[in-house]
């Protein structure tokens, strides 16, 4: 009986698909799906899915570095990126051409080792994204309890330049959705403590004088920052 030949048309191997659908997975996160998902469903950071979702995103840009039209531009500009599926859907034919010439067994350990490269490389791309956000942002390595007491002593400092008691006060933003009802009530009183405590400072004194259009332009970023807080604590 003669030997069916088998076909190695890459439209017609499951292999080359199933890269297709991974590059196409992988370059949405990377191109920022995995935040609009997460922007998107109101997903709390540091949870299960959060986590997934930041890996699938590192998982992506690792996808880019198997991108030859990057690696020659030295850059991911879109058009080079929007090619990486199909550079997967490629090395997902070439994949499974090497699986049909190998025996069960080797397949299985080729198998394994691909799996094992994948999560070792997503795992370390997370983590090493990780580093430099809270090495970029130190507040995120606090607990909401810690980052409150840190960031309301800066705001409350009126010795401290006015751009870092701002920034003291947006850098709570990102710490809102992590707080228990009783820390969210906490900064709730000190939000009303520093509001009334600007209104008594030198940042109002004398607003209407021409020169003073400075301290006036300070008093109405700070305020809009404590109100920014208050609207995002009351709609939790």
């Amino acid at each position: 009986m003669e030997e069916i030949k088998k076909s190695y048309n890459p439209f017609k191997m499951w292999g080359s698909w199933a890269g297709l659908c991974v590059g196409i997975v992988g370059t949405f996160a990377y191109e920022g799906g995995a935040i609009y998902l997460m922007n998107f469903f109101k997903i709390d950071d540091f949870t299960a899915v959060a986590i997934f979702l930041n890996i699938l995103q590192a998982f992506g840009g690792a996808l880019q570095l198997t991108n030859p039209v990057i690696l020659i531009l030295q850059w991911p500009i879109l058009p080079a990126v929007l090619v990486t599926p199909i550079v997967i859907f490629l090395y997902g034919w070439g994949i499974h051409s090497i699986f049909r010439k190998l025996d069960r067994e080797w397949r299985i350990r080729l198998l394994i080792a691909i799996a094992v490269l994948i999560i070792v490389r997503g795992a370390y791309a997370y983590i090493s994204g990780r580093q430099a956000m809270l090495e970029a942002n130190p507040i995120m390595a606090l607990t909401a309890s810690q980052a409150i007491d840190k960031m309301m002593t800066t705001a409350r400092d009126e010795s401290a330049v006015i751009d870092e008691r701002l920034t003291a006060l947006e850098s709570l933003s990102g710490k809102v959705a992590e707080m228990t009802p009783s820390e969210r009530s906490t900064l709730s009183e000190q939000l009303v403590a520093l509001s009334d405590k600007i209104n008594t400072s030198s940042l109002i004194l004398d607003l209407n004088k021409e020169s003073d259009q400075m301290n006036k332009m300070n008093y109405q970023r700070m305020m809009a920052r404590i109100t920014m807080l208050q609207k995002m604590l009351v709609a939790r």
